[in-house]
């Protein structure tokens, strides 16, 4: 064993090429693609709800969507970083509901943080900004019931009054 450990030490590419940071992220996104598949394969003809959350690190906004319902954990199928107009959430919930509703998965509510420009996408309308727009552009004609959680919007309730008094 120690002869073997030995040999790698001194001959590091003899059976194993080094793999770049581009081809290890890309081979990650594949696996990543891949379970996110099969999860999503158990559960088609299905209804859940969507999970719009957003959030800042290290000055950098990201936007995640999760399909959630009561018989299976929560799994994550977009992610986007700097989505933060109406224009632009309007078209992240609904690419996230178009790419549930080719595979055979309904998306029946959407749950938002309670942000202004997220709260405008998910009113009814037929310009960029609402989600309606993108849908019937894809033959979706049934929009999903809005859900505020009360979570963030006591939260966002909070850090108003913190930073105006």
């Amino acid at each position: 064993m120690q002869a073997a450990i030995n040999y790698g030490k001194s001959n590091p590419n003899a059976k194993y090429h080094q793999l770049s940071a581009a081809q290890i992220s890309e081979m990650v996104r594949k696996v990543a693609l891949e379970v996110q598949e099969q999860l999503l394969n158990k559960r088609l003809n299905a209804n859940f709800c969507l999970i719009i959350d957003s959030g800042s690190h290290a000055k950098r906004h990201y936007t995640i969507a999760l399909i959630v319902s009561s018989e299976f954990p929560p799994i994550p199928i977009k992610l986007d970083e700097d989505v933060t107009t109406t224009e632009q959430y309007a078209k992240f919930i609904a690419e996230s509901i178009i790419l549930m509703n080719r595979i055979g998965i309904t998306i029946s509510s959407i749950t938002i943080d309670g942000l202004r420009s997220q709260q405008k996408a998910t009113e009814f309308g037929t310009d960029k900004e609402h989600i309606a727009y993108y849908l019937s552009q894809n033959n979706i004609d049934e929009q999903p019931i809005r859900v505020v959680c009360l979570c963030h919007l006591i939260n966002l309730v909070y850090v108003h009054l913190i930073k105006n008094n």
